[in-house]
Parts: C-alpha cells; structure tokens; sequence
C-alpha cells in the first residue's frame, strides 16, 4: 500500500513515514533498557521488531492522516527515533506520542517534532483535540507534554497500567469560532 502522509521538517529535523527500511534502526531503539523504562519490555529479537512494525502500519489504516514518523537529524541524516499520531486505544481520541535514543535526549528533538505534527493534526486533520499519556514516573516526557501545550486532566489507565492522562484543545479551532 502506498502511504500518503507528509513529510515533516523542522530547523533541524526531518520526519517521514515508517519504511521497512526502518526496522533495524527501529530494533536498535526498542531493544534499549533506557528507552523501554516506562513503556514495556525491550524487544530481544529483530523479528519482535517487525510485529512491532506491522502492529504500527496498521495506524495508518484506522485513520486517515495517522501514523507513525521516522525522525532523523537534517545535518546527519542520523536516525534519532520517532513520532507517533494514532487513535488512543479504545477510545475516539487521538494521541501524540515519540520515542528517541538516548543519546538525543535533552535536546527540545521530541518537543520540536511533536509541536510540528499536532499542528499538521489541528490545522490540517482539523482534530477537535490531542492527548498524550505518559507513565506517571516519566518526568522527561510529562515535560514534553507540557511544552507542546497539553494540560494534565487526570490519573488514569490505558494499554494496562496507570498513566498521567494530558490533552489540548485545537487553538486553531478556538481562533476561527472568534
């Protein structure tokens, strides 16, 4: 199937759809004990990997526009992780999420690409509202959610376990009603 979703840029950024291409660099993420704190078990196998990657395909069918971004430094061309925007599990809301090495955390990557695709998920999607959740021990995303603009509304539980629950309503959308 042929995706269709934008390519995204930022000053020093570059995010495009999730290729095949993408999975061992994908395997070197999710098979990181750092990474996979707060988030579930690493993955040990390549082959683990690439359910992983068929599971997450499966966003771009459930919606159009949704799906999940390979993010690489402009400069270098080096694959730092990803962005995520797909339908939050069971639910009718839409959830903005991201993953990156280690090695590239504390730069604003996760915030600066993240800020780039709720905007595409407002202006051009035209969703009502994004949300994010995040384990309520991991401070470092919590911090992204608030930079992006999302406010915590409640303690609650998605894929299992206990989460922070956090949304923003579409500004543009609040603009437009003046």
């Amino acid at each position: 199937m042929v995706r269709k979703n934008p390519e995204f840029t930022t000053d020093r950024l570059i995010a495009r759809e999730l290729t095949e291409s993408d999975i061992p660099q994908m395997f070197h993420l999710h098979s990181n004990p750092e990474v996979m704190k707060y988030i579930h078990a690493i993955e040990e196998t390549i082959d683990e990997t690439r359910l992983t990657f068929a599971r997450m395909m499966k966003y771009h069918d459930k919606k159009e526009g949704m799906g999940l971004w390979s993010v690489f430094l402009k400069e270098s061309g080096a694959y730092i992780g990803w962005v995520i925007l797909k339908p939050l599990d069971n639910t009718s809301d839409i959830e903005i999420g991201y993953r990156f090495l280690p090695e590239f955390w504390g730069n604003g990557y996760a915030t600066e690409i993240s800020h780039r695709v709720c905007r595409y998920g407002f202006q051009v999607l035209n969703l009502d509202k994004i949300v994010g959740i995040t384990h309520p021990e991991n401070v470092s995303s919590q911090n992204v959610l608030k930079k992006l603009g999302l406010n915590f509304i409640k303690i609650s539980r998605y894929y299992g376990i206990e989460v922070l629950f956090f949304e923003m309503i579409n500004p543009y959308l609040a603009k437009q009603s003046l």
